[in-house]
C-alpha cells in the first residue's frame, strides 16, 4: 500500500473506487431520473399563439416604450380573469405564465400571445380568451396610443409542444452527476481523511506497524497473517489483546478466528525440542481487562484499510502502551472484485499493497 495520508490523488483515487456507488447514483438521478421527469412533464404540453397588432396608425410618440406598455396592460388582472373564467380554473391557481404569456419584441408592432394546455384544445382556448382580453384591454388607450385587434385567432395544434429534448439533457446530467459524484466523494475523503498506508496507521496510532494483511472473503489463504504470527510468538507475551475501532468489528473477529486456527496447529515442540509456547488470545477486551494487564501483555489494534484518522486516534489514545501495542493494517477484498480487477488491467495498481 503506497498511498499515504498526505497524497490527496491517491486518496481520491481510493475513494473513487471505495464510493464508487456515490457517482453512479448521482448520475442515474441527473442523468436519467430527472431528464425523464422533466420529459414526461412536458411531453403532454401543447402551446397555441394568437397574435395582437394595430388596425390604424400608432399615436405613441416613441415606439420603444410599446413593449413594456403591452406588458403592463397584459398584467393589470383583467387577462387572468378571462382566462380563468375560459378555463375554469381556481382562484389560487396561477395563470401566468402557466396557461398564458405574453411575448413583446423589441421593434415589432405585433404581441404574440402562447397559450399551454394539457390539451390541444386547451391551449388554443387561453390564447384567444388572452388575446381578446388583451385587446379590449389595449382599445381603453386608444387616444395615446392607437387601435389594436387580433390579428390571427390561436389555432388547435397538432402536436405536444417539444420544450425539453431528451437526449441533450440527459447527457447534460450525466455530466453534472459525474461532477457532483466526484465532489461529494472528495467531501467525503477530506471529511474522513482515511488511513490509506502502514505509514498513515502508525502516525495515527502513534504505535509501529506490525504487519500488513488480507482478508479475502470465501478464502483460506490470509497474506500478511504467518508474519503476525511469527512477530507475536517473538514478542514473548503470554496474552494478545485484540481490538479496534467500532468500524474494525468485522476484520477484528476474522483476524482473531485465523489467528486461533494458527496457534491451534502448531506443534508442541521444535525440532530442537524446544517447547511452543503460544499466547492467549482476548478479543474485544474489557475496560477491567486492559486496566490489569500485565508486563507480558501484547495488543493489537486492527486498522481496516480506509478507516478514518478521527477514530483510529481516538481509539489508539486508551489502549496504547509504548512498547507493547502494534497496529494491523487489514484490507478486504473479494475474489470477484480481485479478479475482475486484474482482469481490467487495474488490479496492479490497487491489489499490490506491502
Amino acid at each position: 500500500m503506497h498511498a499515504s495520508e498526505g497524497d490527496a490523488f491517491s486518496a481520491l483515487g481510493w475513494g473513487l473506487r471505495r464510493y464508487a456507488w456515490i457517482v453512479l447514483a448521482t448520475m442515474v438521478v441527473l442523468g436519467v431520473l430527472v431528464p425523464e421527469v422533466l420529459h414526461r412533464s412536458s411531453a403532454d404540453r401543447y402551446d397555441a399563439q394568437a397574435q395582437v397588432g394595430p388596425v390604424t396608425a400608432l399615436t405613441i410618440p416613441n415606439l420603444d416604450a410599446l413593449p413594456r406598455s403591452g406588458e403592463t396592460v397584459f398584467a393589470n388582472g383583467a387577462v387572468e380573469d378571462a382566462v380563468r373564467r375560459e378555463l375554469r380554473l381556481e382562484s389560487t391557481q396561477r395563470v401566468v405564465p402557466d396557461h398564458v404569456e405574453l411575448v413583446a419584441p423589441q421593434d415589432n408592432l405585433v404581441f404574440t400571445v402562447i397559450g399551454h394546455g394539457k390539451t390541444a384544445q386547451a391551449a388554443a382556448n387561453a390564447a384567444n380568451a388572452a388575446a381578446g382580453t388583451f385587446t379590449e384591454e389595449l382599445n381603453r388607450y386608444e387616444d395615446p396610443m392607437g387601435t389594436f385587434a387580433v390579428q390571427r385567432s390561436a389555432a388547435v395544434p397538432v402536436r405536444p409542444a417539444a420544450t425539453v429534448r431528451w437526449l441533450p439533457l440527459v447527457l447534460a446530467g450525466l455530466a453534472a452527476g459525474v461532477v457532483v459524484g466526484v465532489g461529494i466523494v472528495t467531501l467525503l475523503m477530506a471529511v474522513r481523511r482515511p488511513v490509506l498506508s502502514p505509514t498513515a496507521a502508525s502516525r495515527a496510532a502513534g504505535v509501529p506497524v506490525l504487519a500488513s494483511v488480507e482478508l479475502k472473503k470465501g478464502s483460506r489463504e490470509v497474506p500478511g497473517l504467518a508474519q503476525v504470527c511469527h512477530r507475536l510468538l517473538h514478542q514473548d507475551a503470554r496474552v494478545v489483546f485484540v481490538t479496534g475501532p467500532d468500524s474494525a468489528a468485522a476484520e477484528r473477529r476474522r483476524l482473531v478466528a485465523e489467528l486461533f486456527k494458527i496457534f491451534q496447529s502448531l506443534p508442541v515442540r521444535l525440532p530442537n525440542g524446544e517447547p511452543v509456547t503460544h499466547p492467549r488470545i482476548v478479543d474485544d477486551p474489557t475496560t477491567p481487562e486492559l486496566a490489569t494487564r500485565g508486563e507480558d501483555a501484547f495488543t493489537l489494534i486492527v486498522v481496516p484499510l480506509g478507516a478514518a484518522l478521527g477514530a483510529v486516534v481516538r481509539h489508539a489514545e486508551h489502549h496504547v502502551i509504548p512498547g507493547a501495542t502494534a497496529v494491523v493494517l487489514v484490507r478486504r477484498t473479494s475474489g470477484l472484485r480481485t479478479s475482475l480487477l486484474r482482469l481490467s488491467g487495474v488490479g496492479a495498481l490497487v491489489t499490490r499493497r506491502a
